[in-house]
This record gives structure tokens, sequence and C-alpha cells, in this order.
């Protein structure tokens, strides 16, 4: 059952009496109440933390989503965090576009420390994302196949880690003549480029996006590009194997995302 934000907490944030309208991005859990974005908080300290940075961080090719404190001045009320919503649309044709405001969003952020709390976060993504980088692939043998393709084209990494954002796919919003607006800020302590390779993969497995999305990435990542866009794929997969134990039909689901993502190895050249 969706989890719907109480009168305690629309009254919170200065919203009593807003109509709630859900919203189908994301993970299907937020909430738009007027001019203002409602998403239930899983993890306290990465909700401030982040409410806390995001006000910081600027810098010309994109627009970022800023958070909305309560009345009493808080980040966070029964659970709950708000944003201020960004006006735009989204367009899963637009890939140099969003990996430009991606890089412009990384610039920004070069120069912010690491967050303590990414090392202690136990969700699916961030276990996969850590997996992926200490070179595991995914055990289940409908994955096992594309996962020993890409792992071909792994090689260590000469770039430095800064905190990017790890899920920039469908959190790009279009306004023109505005900046891309930048949303959902998931946060990563890995290379930039990595974080541009996740919009690769899941642009080349599930919009069909093809080799154009891969060249704009090599103007951006022209020396690890293969090897980034291989490790971001194979991310993809162990959190697509550790999300499988949830779902009613865990096979069709590995299946659906193997087939997905072995056209990244098309793409790549490696089937």
């Amino acid at each position: 059952m969706r989890q719907v934000p109480g009168s305690d907490v629309l009254a919170a944030f200065g919203l009593a009496g807003s109509p709630l309208q859900p919203l189908a991005g994301g993970q299907g859990r937020a909430w738009q109440a007027g001019a203002v974005i409602l998403k239930p908080v899983g993890n306290q300290a990465e909700a401030e933390w982040i409410a806390d940075v995001a006000p910081t961080v600027t810098g010309a090719g994109f627009r970022l989503s800023q958070p909305v404190r309560t009345l009493t001045g808080d980040w966070t009320a029964a659970g709950w965090s708000a944003w201020q919503r960004l006006s735009g649309d989204h367009d899963l044709t637009r890939w140099p576009d969003v990996l430009s405001a991606g890089a412009a969003l990384h610039q920004a952020l070069a120069a912010v420390a690491e967050p303590a709390f990414l090392a202690e976060r136990d969700d699916h993504w961030s276990v996969a994302e850590r997996l992926s980088w200490a070179g595991e692939l995914p055990a289940h043998p409908v994955l096992r196949a594309p996962a020993e393709r890409l792992a071909s084209q792994l090689r260590p990494t000469r770039r430095p880690s800064q905190l990017i954002h790890g899920d920039l796919t469908g959190n790009v919003l279009f306004a023109d003549p505005a900046a891309p607006g930048i949303i959902d800020f998931t946060p990563y302590w890995r290379p930039a480029s990595f974080g541009l390779a996740v919009v690769v993969a899941d642009a080349v497995a599930w919009h069909g996006a093809g080799r154009r999305v891969l060249h704009a990435f090599e103007l951006v990542e022209p020396v690890e590009s293969r090897s980034m866009i291989a490790r971001a794929t194979l991310f993809r997969l162990i959190t697509a194997e550790r999300i499988a134990s949830g779902r009613q039909a865990p096979l069709a689901y590995l299946r659906s995302n193997a087939e997905a993502y072995s056209s990244v190895c098309t793409v790549l050249g490696v089937c």
C-alpha cells in the first residue's frame, strides 16, 4: 500500500489543506502538494545532509531541486521531506543533454566532502554499487553470461572519486530555454564519469538509445568509456539480482533485465 503524507506532515510544511497528487516517477512514493514535492525519508542522516548541501551547489548548465523547511525550520517532519517542484518535463530522447547537465552538476559537486553515511547505507542499490566496484558478478545463471562479457571490459580507473548523482537517467527535466532541472539527488562517491555511464547503460537497455548515447559519452570520457559503461551495467545487473528476491515473479524479472542490459554488450561490441 502506498504511503500517504498525513495532515500533520502537510501542516508542518505549511501545506495544510493542499490537495495531494501522487507522482508516478521514481519508486512511486512521492506526492505533489501545490508547488512542493513530498517524499518519504528512508535515511534520516542522508535526507538532512542532502538538504543542507543542495542550497550550496551552484553552477551553469543545470538547476538543482531545492529543499523546503518545515515551519519550525527542520528539514523533515514525521518521516517526510519536502522539495520545491522544478518546472520541466522528462524527455527520454535527449541523452546528450542529460549527460551535459550531469557533467555540469558533477563539476559543481567536485569540492564537496564525502559524507559518512554513504559507507553505512545497506539498500539494494548501495550494496550493488559497492559490489560492482569490488569486482563481484551476479551469481544467478540468467545474469551470468552478460555479466561475464561486461567484466571483460573492466579496467582499473585513474579517475578520482567525488560526490556524484548516481541516478540521473529519469531525473532530468527540460523547460527550454532554462537549464535542465535535476531532481532526486542520489549521492554516491565515485568518479564523475561513473554517474554518466549509468545513464548510458539505462538509455541503451530501456530506451533504445543505441550508439548515439555512447558517442555522446565518449566526448565526456574518451579514455575509460567502455570500462565505465561496463561497470555501470554490472551495477544495474547486481541490483536487479538483489531486487528479484522480493518479486512475485523473480525469474521473469531477472530475464527481463538480462535481455535489456545485454543490449549494452551489443553496443560495446562484446557479444
